[in-house]
């Protein structure tokens, strides 16, 4: 085997090598960015090394090996060169899809190829063992997750603030919501405390589109199992909106609330006055029990006549969007 063969082939273990730890690293939760440029680094060395010892930097011998496996060889060196630079969470997700896309190409090579053929044992083995790795990392982080979530039960609650994480700086307008949440006999009981100016809203009856009509508290709610999540919103004058999704970019997909609406009398909703502005309690039956996990995010419209609403939220939403599960905080509940 030629010493520039030998070498290509060595820096596409140690990238595949590299990916694979990284993308169990950040399947644990342990992001280590160095990793990933090494890993993007070793990738491109390889590619150029390709390009020249196997294609003689010749398009068309690129392409004598399959269109789709040029494009994905590509698209492969792509991601692993911008990983490095996006949010853990995102690079979460596509460091173990890229894993998974280069495998798809890299495992089989060594035994389609003959000039690569002493390969085969040392990839097969690395494959098995970087396969292993991540799923390990995965059950672990797993674990650590579950175990590490805020609780709701008959005698346990979990309390969140609203924000707006959104915007560099907090509207001057903004004013403070604290939301406490507990889970009894299959209801997600909500009570939001929220400071208010103008407590007001103009709907005369329910399911109708409470956040264009004056203040609005808005419940989300699915099963961390499962795509489709319950939206329910409570007004001070005590209307109520119940919708339901089939997931998240359902909301996308419809012309109106009218397909989506739900049984308004299947909520316990109610409003009252206080001090410095109003109180919700909503109470949602929803299927769950001890052990399960719930996504849960807490909105609100903060209407005041005379100027826009102002919106807060509990959820860490980059942009102005309350319709992203992946975002809502995670509760376990208890007995």
């Amino acid at each position: 085997m030629e010493p520039l063969t030998i070498l290509t082939f060595t820096l596409a273990l140690a990238a595949f090598a590299a990916l694979g730890m990284d993308a169990a690293f950040r399947v644990a939760g342990r992001p280590n960015r160095g990793l990933s440029v090494a890993t993007a680094l070793l990738a491109l060395s390889h590619v150029v090394l390709v390009w020249h010892v196997r294609y003689d930097w010749s398009l068309t011998k690129a392409l004598d090996h399959g269109t789709a496996v040029f494009v994905l060889f590509h698209i492969v060196l792509a991601l692993l060169l911008v990983v490095p630079w996006l949010s853990n969470e995102i690079a979460e997700r596509i460091a173990p899809a890229t894993f998974a896309l280069v495998s798809i190409a890299a495992v089989p090579a060594p035994f389609r190829y003959a000039d690569v053929a002493p390969f085969r044992i040392p990839m097969t083995l690395l494959f098995v063992a970087l396969l292993v790795g991540i799923g390990c990392a995965r059950s672990q982080a797993s674990k650590r997750s579950v175990q590490s979530l805020p609780v709701i039960g008959t005698k346990r609650s979990a309390l969140f603030t609203l924000g707006q994480s959104w915007r560099p700086e907090i509207e001057g307008e903004f004013r403070e919501t604290q939301v406490t949440v507990h889970f009894r006999d299959g209801i997600l009981d909500v009570v939001a405390d929220m400071v208010d100016d103008d407590v007001f809203s103009d709907a005369t009856a329910h399911n109708q589109r409470t956040w264009e009509l004056g203040d609005a508290f808005e419940v989300f709610v699915r099963r961390e199992d499962s795509l489709a999540y319950t939206e329910v919103h409570l007004t001070p004058n005590d209307k109520k909106l119940h919708l339901r999704f089939d997931d998240e970019e359902h909301h996308k997909r419809i012309d109106g609330i009218d397909s989506v609406v739900a049984d308004p009398g299947r909520i316990d909703g109610r409003a009252e006055r206080t001090d410095d502005g109003w109180r919700a309690r909503v109470r949602i039956p929803f299927d769950a029990r001890p052990g399960d996990v719930l996504a849960v995010s807490f909105c609100r419209y903060d209407a005041t006549r005379g100027r826009e609403p102002v919106l807060s939220s509990s959820s860490p939403h980059p942009v102005l969007a309350f319709h992203r599960p992946l975002e809502w905080a995670r509760v376990r509940i208890v007995d």
